[in-house]
């Protein structure tokens, strides 16, 4: 009678072993971590966003009323910012959460008369840090 030789794995169970699962739950443990961090980190930049877009939103409203002649260029002391206590946003829409906006205009003559140069600078904080946004024009009256 012959019988068949044994395979090389014939004395070891099928399946995983104690050390092999606990390295695949380590991996997995690392990347579940790695995971979560991401979702964080995406919910503030979401916010940062949001408020970004809203500050150049309000600046750039204001650029165009000065432009449409509502926010007069010659009211601003010239050389002193002046901080707007009221500035343009689009209707409806809430500031975003946890943020504060204030906008600065700034006019300086330039070396040809009647040409005033404009700097719009936005303050804004999110989850307490601040943030800056400065948009620049030109004028002529």
């Amino acid at each position: 009678m012959i019988f068949p030789s044994p395979s090389p794995r014939a004395g070891r169970p099928q399946g995983f072993t104690l050390v092999e699962a606990l390295i695949a739950l380590t991996v997995l443990g690392v990347a579940l971590l790695m995971g979560m961090a991401l979702v964080t980190q995406i919910r503030r930049d979401v916010l940062r966003l949001d408020a970004e877009r809203q500050a150049m939103r309000a600046m750039e409203a204001t650029l165009e009323a000065m432009r449409a002649g509502t926010l007069p260029v010659e009211l601003y002391k010239l050389d002193k910012p002046y901080e707007l206590s009221e500035f343009i946003t689009l209707a409806g829409v809430p500031p975003a959460h946890d943020t504060k906006l204030g906008v600065t205009v700034l006019v300086t003559l330039t070396s040809r008369p009647g040409l005033y140069q404009v700097t719009l600078t936005a303050h804004y904080s999110v989850l307490n840090t601040q943030h800056k946004k400065q948009l620049q024009a030109l004028f002529l009256k």
